[in-house]
């Protein structure tokens, strides 16, 4: 099985590659960045023949196509998602390829399923948000509805600390995610909502505890109500910082019009990461974690119930592992389905089996 890591040099994809290195019947893994140096650096680091360094730039379609025609998989970890999704999606398109991106940006989410009908006509599988968030939580949602016979909510909530994510990426998408209008599921319809709203304290698992959570741009709400069904009327998205300030901030800087724009968030993104270092000193220091919590709410058997599951650890594990274990078992044939679609899909991830084998490598998904 041969296997490329988009972004492969960098902290998720650097992650993905380490977790395929010990999957069985794995026999060559592609670290393709644009950054070669890098990518040369780390495959030197890791000293495994059958990993190897590339440089590509995801931009380069005719390149892009080409890599994605010479490997079984690929894994997309290069972001910000909002800016290079599409193109990599189209590439996917166009190779006949099998793709799985960790895409946790609301707006390419949505361009990249309008590839849906040319996917299935070309024969290519295309997965998205097969993270933590989306990815992981979507499928949580799906594990719990499925065993109800109506739902009316899913509420979805994730939270990190600021020295858990330090990548410019992250950050950049951080900033994007609190601006503008952002979509929500609200009385049985996708609707927009302003970003940064509906504050809620949410207790997640140790060491995480609690933390105030805000409405923020993100896929769920886009995708897992149409999947899950079941007469589903309400579902929110909400994430949060572990450390106050820097929540604050990120509600706060896009209101004061600082990151209005994608422009705009790059230059913020380049001043504010240099200082993160101070600024997460104020205020108690937050452990280097994160996590997310599922609270589904419906019916069955005639009662109404609840079913909640949450998990904790650090954001490359809970990002990368989901990516790398659906990514191979698409290369062995156990993900068939052609076109563009979530993990919560029907033919695409089974919620059961993702769960085993992520707790079988350590993750500790619990229902709580």
């Amino acid at each position: 099985m041969r296997i490329a890591v988009l972004g492969g040099a960098g902290d998720i994809g650097g992650h993905c590659v380490r977790w395929l290195r010990g999957l069985p019947g794995v026999d060559r893994i592609t670290v393709a960045d644009i950054r070669l140096d890098r990518a040369r650096e780390f495959v030197g680091k890791l000293q495994d023949p059958r990993v190897q360094a590339d440089g590509i730039d995801v931009a380069d379609r005719p390149a892009l196509v080409g890599l994605m025609r010479a490997h079984d998989v690929t894994v997309g970890a290069a972001g910000p998602f909002y800016r290079y999704e599409a193109g990599i999606v189209r590439a996917a398109v166009e190779a006949a390829a099998a793709y799985v991106s960790v895409c946790d940006d609301h707006d390419a989410t949505d361009a990249a399923l309008a590839f849906d009908v040319a996917a299935r006509r070309a024969g290519a599988r295309v997965l998205v948000g097969m993270g933590w968030t989306p990815g992981l939580s979507n499928l949580l949602a799906r594990r719990a509805s499925d065993s109800m016979d109506a739902v009316d909510e899913i509420r979805i909530a994730w939270a990190g600390a600021s020295a858990d994510a330090p990548g410019y990426a992250v950050m950049l998408h951080t900033l994007h995610i609190y601006a503008g209008e952002v979509p929500t599921f609200r009385e049985g319809r996708r609707v927009t909502v302003r970003a940064g709203g509906d504050p809620e304290v949410v207790r997640f698992p140790p060491p995480m505890g609690e933390v105030t959570v805000y409405t923020v741009g993100h896929p769920e709400p886009i995708t897992v109500p149409l999947h899950v069904g079941k007469g589903i009327r309400h579902c929110s998205l909400k994430g949060g910082l572990k450390e106050p300030l820097l929540g604050r901030l990120a509600v706060w800087l896009p209101r004061l019009g600082l990151s209005s724009t994608r422009s705009r968030q790059e230059r913020l993104g380049r001043l504010v990461k240099p200082l993160l270092p101070v600024l997460e000193r104020f205020g108690p220091r937050a452990v280097p974690c994160s996590a997310i919590r599922v609270d589904v709410i419906g019916t069955r058997e005639g009662h109404k119930v609840t079913e909640s599951w949450a998990v904790s650890d650090r954001m490359t594990t809970l990002t990368s592992l989901p990516a790398a274990l659906a990514a191979h078992r698409m290369g062995e044939g156990g993900i068939r389905r052609t076109g563009v679609y979530p993990p919560e899909a029907d033919g695409a991830v089974d919620p059961e089996w993702l769960c085993r084998a992520a707790s079988e490598k350590g993750l500790a998904i619990a229902r709580i």
